[in-house]
């Protein structure tokens, strides 16, 4: 890691920076098995390295042998697998990966040193994944346009989240010789599950200038339903972590800058030079439910005209294939409001690949007009 001249300068007027107690702290959790602990670092060590993190994004946890952990873009919500809490889960969440990714084929018990390091090295692989899907995270909330601009290729989805992730390691190793000894072990790992993988789902390792120059390099497929899905999908991880991790990676703010904040920045508008000092005004609530408004979905919003008075928009919406049909109430707050658009299928709106629709918010204009 090319170690950033502030942070030389710190170290050499004798300056903490808190980040060796905050390993020390990660280092206690990955040996008791402290998913909590993991998490809370990510989201730390992401946000004090130079960058604004999602506070409404939550972690939920589910059993610790599920090896599919996901990052949801639209519900913000990250799904991690708990860490194995003792010596029979280690040897329970060992087993699956080899029998997910090798057919059984990897011993894991020939692989590690003992019980004790089979337990750590299993709790660090759910930290790595941890900041992996926090790495989707800071993606889709500074750049949510890298999906479409790669032509939804899997692998484009997944390399920045790599890349932020090994970069976050990188960080770590180089202060903290525990973490740099895991990660030695780990890139040992995930070399020797990868050559156990069979040969027809095991991806071949290209260069990493060619790789990082095209994403799209390595055609990768969502995994499906048929667990043997799971494993080049698997196999194109530990591809692209062996690639990064034996990389000299720039510090994550570097990264900030380079490929993430200059999407933010572009998209941000530009002064107007209307701003000035505002009033607040009373709270208002709104009926709790979703509204009645003759279709399966829908929320309700608050929004102020330029005068400052408050409306109400009653949204609803259905799915129908790759249709979608809406439905809109509008009025002053506490008046019933008048069915301004009644259930309409919108015209030129297919939901892709992906079939998701729903409402965020809305502006209100007058009594006639508003925008969701």
């Amino acid at each position: 890691m090319r170690m950033l001249l502030a942070g030389l300068l710190m170290t050499a007027l004798g300056l903490s920076t808190a980040t060796a107690a905050t390993i020390d702290h990660l280092y206690a959790a990955l040996e008791t098995s402290n998913t909590d602990g993991v998490t809370s670092f990510v989201t730390e060590y992401y946000r004090d390295a130079g960058i604004s993190v999602n506070e409404t994004l939550t972690w939920e946890h589910q059993a610790f042998d599920e090896i599919v952990n996901w990052y949801n873009q639209h519900t913000e919500v990250i799904m991690l697998s708990n860490l194995p809490a003792n010596a029979e889960e280690v040897a329970a969440y060992w087993q699956n990966w080899s029998k997910m990714l090798t057919q059984e084929t990897w011993d894991w018990r020939g692989f590690f040193a003992d019980e004790a390091e089979a337990a750590l090295v299993a709790n660090f692989n759910q930290f790595l994944l941890a900041a992996h899907e926090y790495g989707h995270a800071l993606t889709y909330r500074y750049d949510p346009e890298h999906e479409r601009r790669a032509d939804y290729a899997i692998n484009c989805r997944e390399y920045p989240a790599d890349r932020l992730a090994a970069a976050l390691l990188d960080e770590l190793a180089e202060k903290d010789q525990r973490i740099a000894g895991l990660r030695s072990r780990y890139r040992a790992l995930i070399d020797e599950i990868n050559a156990h993988i069979a040969p027809e789902f095991r991806y071949v390792t290209p260069r990493f200038a060619d790789l990082d120059a095209n994403c799209a390099l390595l055609h990768v497929e969502q995994p499906t339903d048929d667990p043997l899905s799971m494993t080049p999908y698997a196999s194109a991880f530990f591809v692209r972590h062996g690639l990064l991790q034996a990389e000299d990676l720039p510090p994550l703010g570097e990264i900030y800058e380079t490929h993430l904040l200059p999407y933010w920045r572009a998209a941000q508008l530009p002064p107007s030079g209307l701003a000035g000092a505002v009033t607040t005004g009373e709270p208002f609530d709104l009926p709790a439910g979703e509204p009645d408004i003759g279709l399966p979905e829908g929320s309700r919003h608050l929004a102020y005209d330029p005068s400052g008075a408050p409306y109400v928009v009653e949204a609803g919406y259905s799915t129908e294939g790759e249709s979608v049909r809406v439905a809109f109430r509008y009025g002053p707050h506490g008046e019933p409001g008048e069915l301004v658009l009644p259930s309409t299928v919108l015209p030129d709106v297919q939901l892709g690949a992906f079939g998701f629709f729903g409402f965020t918010g809305a502006v209100a204009f007058g009594p006639d007009r508003f925008l969701v």
